[in-house]
């Protein structure tokens, strides 16, 4: 939420200095790193993925884990001696940068009732949520960082690999 109301402000701000009728600007893009934001399904609300309590008591936990988080080591380690085929659409090896550790890492670690009520998404597609309201992922962020295999793409079954994500 902090990334959120940075860029809040900073939006306010450059359209009141740079004088340009509001009328005039017909949208925004959105661009980050490799993090994952996690919010709850149920309220929309961010959920803290701050370990060990993951209770946000303070109120000072983050819901976004970074690119640069190297906590899921060993979820990474195992998700490439898996040698799924879906790797190869990622270089043949998740890094351990991208969303999917990170998940299994919340999944291995989180309170099963708390992670239960997550839903996640690529730091790009939470701005556009948080900005829109919508639901919808990029393909860059599916395909290229959580692994979706696009329709279309050399005969094999398409979409979340159900057999991966167990």
């Amino acid at each position: 939420t902090d990334i959120w109301n940075c860029i809040c402000i900073c939006v306010k701000r450059v359209v009141e200095e740079s004088g340009v009728d509001v009328s005039k600007i017909k949208g925004i893009g959105f661009d980050a790193t490799c993090s994952l934001a996690v919010f709850s399904h149920d309220t929309d609300e961010p959920i803290a993925v701050t370990g060990p309590s993951f209770d946000n008591a303070d109120g000072a936990d983050r819901n976004v884990v970074l690119w640069l988080d190297h906590r899921p080591v060993e979820e990474t380690e195992k998700i490439n001696a898996a040698d799924h085929n879906l790797l190869k659409y990622v270089g043949g090896r998740m890094s351990i940068e991208m969303e999917m550790p990170k998940i299994l890492w919340l999944k291995n670690n989180m309170p099963k009732e708390l992670f239960d009520r997550c839903k996640f998404y690529d730091l790009t597609d939470a701005l556009t949520h948080l900005a829109t309201g919508n639901e919808t992922r990029s393909y860059c962020s599916t395909v290229c960082k959580q692994g979706f295999v696009p329709i279309g793409v050399d005969g094999s079954e398409k979409g979340w690999q159900e057999d991966f994500l167990n």
